[in-house]
């Protein structure tokens, strides 16, 4: 469904909610067997997703009219989920998402008990300096970290996408050739490779969901390193 191409159908899995057929290997994370039992689309995941915001949001709602207290596993209100914006219907928003609870701990994106601030993310995704926002830096920096990408500058919230325009171009030069669908994905990214840190102009030009897009590929590649 996403690369639009209907070959190698030994790889290809069909949604049991919308019999939309999608390639192993173009799922983040890419399944390397085919699931036991029945199995969801990311597309179907994600309207599950943005479902489950709305009834926290109501039970919270309900909370504050003075109700006994209960155990909620993250804060939505309204608020929030006006801050999702343009990606509020984004079923890639959706993926990572899934993606950060599933594996962020794992990950070191987030604590145990703590709950990641979903919405800030989606905030700072869609915002014409993104760049230079704490959370989005921060979590690039975590996910970057032990790649080796530069000995001459220093990982941290101001170089951040200068490393990241490195790591693109690393991954780009290894599918070199390859007919799959990261490599397609790779090649539809411009960043500028530039350790004077002017990257960050580069970046800022993405649209909110080719910034998605790179997140889900660096948590990928992370979790496959682990």
């Amino acid at each position: 469904h996403v690369c639009k191409r209907s070959d190698m159908e030994k790889d290809m899995l069909l949604c049991d909610e919308c019999d939309r057929g999608w390639h192993m290997r173009c799922l983040r994370p890419p399944l390397k067997e085919v699931p036991e039992g029945d199995w969801s689309c990311p597309k179907c995941k994600s309207k599950q997703f943005y479902k489950e915001l709305e009834e926290k949001r109501r039970l919270n709602e309900s909370l504050a009219t003075g109700q006994e207290e209960i155990v909620v596993p993250c804060r939505i209100s309204s608020a929030d989920l006006t801050r999702l914006g343009p990606l509020r219907s984004s079923w890639r928003f959706a993926e990572l998402g899934h993606f950060i609870s599933c594996f962020g701990v794992e990950l070191g994106l987030r604590e145990v008990r703590e709950d990641f601030d979903l919405c800030g993310l989606a905030e700072e995704v869609c915002r014409d300096d993104s760049s230079s926002h704490p959370l989005l830096a921060g979590l690039h920096v975590k996910l970057l970290a032990g790649s080796g990408l530069s000995k001459s500058l220093p990982l941290d919230e101001s170089s951040w996408t200068c490393w990241l325009a490195k790591w693109l171009n690393r991954k780009r030069r290894v599918a070199l050739g390859l007919d799959t669908r990261e490599s397609e994905v790779l090649n539809g990214f411009e960043l500028k490779e530039d350790e004077n840190c002017a990257g960050g102009s580069t970046y800022n030009f993405l649209s909110p969901e080719q910034k998605v897009e790179l997140l889900l590929l660096l948590c990928c590649e992370k979790l496959e390193g682990k």
